[in-house]
């Protein structure tokens, strides 16, 4: 079985992980946030305010602005007088999670085209395509002492794009510090979104653009940057 930084196998492996050892910069611990909302105007349960659930476009982009930028979400449901979740609040997380399915519902990245400006020892396992793959437990990962790259998709259509969730290897630590989203038009490249750390999670939403050919630019890591995820969606219910 090859090593999780190649063949060259045990000394790689804790060579890297050294290289961004600490998850903080100004300390060994890394607290992850966490987002705390109730679905309902307080924390507790009182009949009077069963048309003030939250509604399903609230929740959403309270998912965008938490699950979205790299932060635990916890949604509190409280139980009514006879101890079980009202009715009307079950009917909003259910429609809350097939919108969120709809949203993300075509992966248009998926099995595509990706080139990467930089690539660990060369090797196929950490190639670009490991980041296009949706599996978790393979990524892309740039050269040794490379903090800036670039990884470049090539879609076989042109298609309509407005989200794109980045992922780091986050078990190697939060490493990308800034980075950009750039679409093809004609010969130019524009961007459409600029972000800084993506961690655990980054869900970039942005004005719809048409295009083939998509980048991400990696301007500044603490570290050799990964990726383990990178999908792409065009949804209209933004």
């Amino acid at each position: 079985m090859t090593s999780l930084w190649g063949s060259r196998a045990r000394l790689q492996t804790l060579a890297v992980s050294r290289e961004c050892s600490l998850a903080s910069r100004s300390g060994k611990v890394w607290w992850p946030s966490e987002c705390d909302v109730s679905i309902r105007p307080g924390w507790f349960y009182h009949q009077n305010e069963d048309s003030q659930v939250k509604s399903v476009d609230s929740l959403s982009h309270i998912y965008l602005q938490t699950v979205g930028r790299n932060s635990n979400l916890l949604v509190n449901v409280p139980p009514n007088k006879e101890g079980l979740i009202s009715d009307i609040d079950v009917a909003r997380l259910r429609a809350w999670r097939q919108h969120l399915d709809q949203i993300f519902a075509q992966n248009i990245f998926k099995d595509q085209n990706i080139v990467a400006s930089s690539v660990r020892y060369n090797s196929p396992d950490y190639a670009a395509n490991k980041c296009l793959d949706e599996n978790r437990k393979t990524f892309w990962a740039a050269e040794r002492d490379t903090t800036t790259a670039e990884l470049t998709i090539n879609l076989k259509t042109s298609v309509q794009i407005n989200i794109v969730w980045l992922e780091e290897a986050i078990q190697y630590g939060q490493r990308i510090q800034s980075f950009r989203l750039l679409y093809e038009n004609g010969s130019n490249w524009i961007q459409c979104f600029k972000g800084t750390t993506i961690g655990r999670s980054r869900i970039a939403t942005f004005a719809s653009v048409q295009t083939s050919r998509f980048k991400i630019v990696i301007d500044g890591s603490l570290a050799a940057p990964t990726l383990r995820i990178v999908k792409g969606y065009y949804s209209p219910l933004l």
